[in-house]
């Protein structure tokens, strides 16, 4: 989100939203505020609001809803909407995964998950379970064990700080991984 320009060709990106909480707010507080902006987008990822180990189980459930609430408003409004989900542990799935269609695109991160590898790839399996997508973009490193059908933008490819932008032209990072036999 913080490379994306009216001044630049964006019919090809997508904009992930894997950005301190902080800044999310601002588009909660004022959700329609980049709605023109948003729609000049291939896709818009819905915001990453926080959800760890020791949050408060009501605050994960609130930013959830403000994930998918956002999502749900920038989707009337005309966009191509991708869901991004988080997990925090197996009493999170529940709510983790609610409210997103069946096999549809989803946006994951990895960043922060490489010291608790076991925990996401439990996650990880029940989302692929549950919402059987077709096709899952990742934000981060791959982890050993994911498998399926992917999109990866490394870390330091999706936050440029030379206002690159994540495009879906061109992609031959598509690739799939599956399961051992």
């Amino acid at each position: 989100m913080q490379n994306l320009s009216k001044k630049r060709d964006n019919h090809n990106s997508l904009v992930h939203m894997f950005v301190d909480d902080y800044k999310l707010l601002a588009l909660w507080n004022n959700p329609l505020k980049k709605i023109a902006l948003f729609r000049t987008c291939a896709a818009i990822a819905t915001p990453d609001f926080s959800i760890y180990p020791s949050m408060n189980y009501n605050d994960i459930r609130h930013n959830v809803y403000k994930s998918r609430w956002l999502g749900c408003t920038w989707q009337n409004y005309g966009n191509v909407v991708l869901p991004t989900l988080g997990w925090a542990g197996e009493e999170t799935f529940d709510i983790s995964f609610c409210a997103v269609e069946e096999e549809t695109p989803v946006v994951i991160s990895t960043i922060g998950c490489q010291k608790r590898q076991e925990e996401f790839l439990l996650g990880f399996n029940e989302m692929k379970k549950r919402l059987n997508s077709p096709i899952i973009i990742v934000v981060g490193d791959m982890i050993q064990g994911m498998t399926g059908r992917f999109i990866n933008f490394r870390y330091t490819d999706s936050f440029a700080t030379d206002f690159v932008q994540m495009k879906f032209d061109g992609i031959s990072a598509v690739f799939e991984i599956k399961e051992a036999i």
